[in-house]
């Protein structure tokens, strides 16, 4: 995740300099709902890891790399998760399916809005 992130503020802040509506952090955004799940999955998932991906977003809304709404959404998911970690110590991975497949679906709806 810290590589995309590198990618992906590179990628807008020339988006930026060079006053384009379209750069490579765009395509990221198809990716990042199944990031989050991907980490959530395979790592192991904590308190801790839910921090780190929170201090990342707020980075990026910060910075405008992406729509606050997109960003927004993705911490709510992230929240929820954490939710979940500090009731349960677990989070059950059909869960976190449904969560990022409506994340997805905002996304890929919002982003067209943002090309168009």
């Amino acid at each position: 995740m810290f590589i995309a992130n590198d990618l992906i503020q590179r990628s807008a802040h020339r988006a930026k300099k060079q006053s384009k509506s379209y750069g490579f952090h765009l395509e990221f955004m198809h990716c990042l709902p199944d990031a989050l799940q991907h980490i959530f999955e395979v790592s192991p998932a904590n308190a801790d890891t839910c921090q780190q991906v929170l201090k990342l977003l707020q980075v990026w809304k910060a910075r405008e790399v992406y729509s606050e709404a997109f960003v927004t959404k993705l911490e709510r998911a992230v929240k929820q998760t954490a939710e979940l970690l500090a009731f349960s110590g677990r989070v059950p991975t059909e869960w976190l399916g449904i969560a990022l497949i409506l994340q997805r679906i905002d996304s890929l709806e919002r982003y067209l809005g943002e090309v168009e």
